[in-house]
């Protein structure tokens, strides 16, 4: 008794069919694959731009901080005052000049070093 194996059952158990349905999983896994890489390549620049952005706000934040500051009367009065030496009305100015030392020992702070060929000259022949 031999027996008869339907067409549809016939036509899944062909190898031609078992390769192109291989293919055609295989080449949607290497789609679905490639689309993950590229969402977190995506992702990781979208991330770091938006610490870029993060950054450059509290940048200007603090731009904005020492701007408030050079325009406040504060600092306009304390560059008045440093540097064109001025003064406020029943202000005393007091300059302290700083003292000079003067040490009694220059001469041997100061001891004349010869000259290279000297020391040459005193290498060779004084020993």
């Amino acid at each position: 008794m031999i027996k008869k194996i339907s067409p549809i059952k016939q036509i899944f158990a062909s190898p031609k069919l078992t390769i192109v349905l291989l293919s055609i999983l295989i080449f949607f896994l290497i789609s679905l694959i490639k689309g993950n890489i590229r969402y977190f390549f995506v992702k990781s620049q979208i991330n770091n731009l938006k610490d870029k952005i993060k950054k450059a706000q509290e940048q200007n934040q603090k731009f904005a901080a020492s701007l408030s500051y050079f325009q406040s009367d504060f600092y306009k009065e304390k560059e008045l005052r440093l540097k064109f030496g001025l003064k406020k009305q029943g202000e005393k100015v007091i300059v302290i000049v700083p003292q000079k030392n003067y040490s009694k020992n220059k001469k041997a702070e100061k001891k004349k070093t010869p000259s290279n060929p000297i020391k040459w000259f005193r290498y060779f022949f004084r020993k």
